[in-house]
C-alpha cells in the first residue's frame, strides 16, 4: 500500500511540475528554472520583459541590471539577448546608456554567456553580434 502512495504522490508532483505555466512574451521564452528563481526573489520578471519588449526605457534598464547566479545567470543571459535580437541593439542601448562601469560589465557578462550557450545563428561574439553595443559596454562615455 505505501508503495501504491508513492507512486501516486511523485505522479502527482511530476504532473504539477509539468503543468506549472511557463512564460513566453513576444516570442522570448523565459526557462523554470529562471521563472521559479524569479518568484521566490518577488520579481515580476515576465512582466518586467513584457516591458522591455515594448521599448519601455525604464524597463529595458530593469531587466538589465537583475543579477542571478549559476544557471539562472545563463538563462537570464539568453532572453537578454533575445530581448536585443526583438527590440534592436539601438532601443536596448537607450535603455542602459546611463549605467556605471561595473553595471556594464554585468551585463556584458550576462550577454556572453547568453550568446555562448543560447540559440544563435552561429556567431558566438559578442563584438562581432551586437557591435555598437559592445562598443557601449566597454569603452568609457
Amino acid at each position: 500500500m505505501n508503495r501504491i502512495k508513492i507512486i501516486v504522490v511523485g505522479f502527482l508532483l511530476v504532473t504539477f511540475a509539468a503543468c506549472k505555466p511557463k512564460c513566453e512574451v513576444k516570442g522570448i521564452s523565459v526557462s523554470e528554472l529562471l521563472m521559479t528563481n524569479a518568484e521566490e526573489r518577488n520579481i515580476d520578471y515576465c512582466g518586467i520583459l513584457s516591458l522591455a519588449s515594448s521599448n519601455d526605457k525604464s524597463a529595458i534598464k530593469q531587466i538589465s541590471l537583475l543579477e542571478f547566479e549559476n544557471a539562472v545567470g545563463y538563462d537570464h543571459g539568453i532572453v537578454l539577448v533575445e530581448l536585443i535580437e526583438k527590440i534592436g541593439e539601438n532601443n536596448f542601448i537607450v535603455g542602459i546608456k546611463k549605467l556605471t562601469i561595473g553595471e556594464r560589465n554585468r551585463v556584458k557578462s550576462y550577454l556572453e554567456v547568453g550568446i555562448e550557450y543560447g540559440e544563435t545563428d552561429g556567431e558566438h561574439d559578442l563584438k562581432k553580434r551586437f557591435p555598437k553595443l559592445f562598443d557601449v559596454l566597454t569603452f568609457p562615455y
